[in-house]
């Protein structure tokens, strides 16, 4: 019979070498591929955000933010067969703390000049689409109905709202989106965190952070100024699945950045 402290102690250094042997894997891989093509190999690596968030939602941020860490220090760091890596997220890679060992990052967003055709669908390629599907009468309408859209949902509005603390300009501009995009399904909290966020990301003279340690806590998100005149804001999200719950919520976000001084850690 082993007596229960030793077998904690092996269960500690068992999780410890798998963690180790899952964070040299992309690694072992690579290494195994070049030597049998005879060439460096290419990591392309999705949504490298979502572990991220699975993990936050579910109370062990820090110890995927240490795991993910040393897997890239690992396949993208130190890692001779590696020709070059392509990673996707929606969270801004130069500021995640898992990326500071790295090396010459290059960062390409939807805002990126010769990137904005690489996302959605551009013009020609939509009026090929009705073309192909024998629709080519509708391609007028089709063009029309995306330039009255696109002029409604001019983000300018949302910002000017925001600067101006008006909550009922940010939120007929917020529901006028919401009304024509999403389901019953979108409900959880993480879904309306990158909703907003998203949003907020091109707001002029201000820089978005998402999930950054202020204070005694995470802010969900806040826009830093560029300028110090200019205010700092933060933003608390919070879901409700009836109406008449949603000024508890309000409540609870105002709370929530008092009580772990959010304010206190921008400032």
């Amino acid at each position: 019979m082993v007596p229960k402290k030793t077998e904690d102690i092996r269960s500690k250094d068992d999780f410890w070498a798998e963690r180790g042997r899952y964070a040299t894997a992309l690694k072992t891989l690579s290494t195994c591929l070049a030597k049998h093509h005879n060439r460096n190999v290419i990591i392309l690596l999705d949504e490298y955000d979502v572990p991220l968030e699975n993990a936050y939602y579910r109370g062990f941020y820090q110890e995927m933010t240490d795991f993910i860490r040393s897997l890239f220090e690992s396949c993208l760091k130190t890692n001779d067969a590696l020709e070059f890596a392509v990673i996707t997220g929606c969270l801004r890679i130069g500021r995640e703390s898992i990326f500071t060992g790295l090396n010459h990052l290059e960062i390409s967003s939807i805002y990126n000049n010769g990137f904005e055709e690489s996302f959605g669908f551009t013009q020609k390629e939509t009026e090929k689409m009705l073309i192909d599907y024998g629709m080519a009468d509708r391609i007028p309408e089709a063009k029309e109905w995306f330039d009255v859209h696109v002029k409604q949902s001019d983000s300018r509005v949302l910002y000017k709202a925001v600067m101006q603390g008006d909550t009922n300009g940010i939120e007929d501009y917020v529901n006028g989106l919401l009304e024509k995009s999403i389901s019953t399904f979108d409900s959880n909290e993480a879904f309306y965190h990158g909703f907003y966020l998203s949003l907020l990301y091109g707001m002029p003279n201000y820089t978005v952070q998402s999930n950054r340690e202020e204070g005694d806590g995470r802010p969900d998100i806040i826009l830093y100024p560029n300028r110090p005149k200019d205010p700092a804001i933060i933003f608390e999200i919070k879901t409700r699945k009836k109406f008449n719950e949603m000024e508890g919520g309000l409540t609870e976000a105002c709370r929530q950045i008092h009580d772990k001084r959010y304010e206190e850690g921008v400032l």
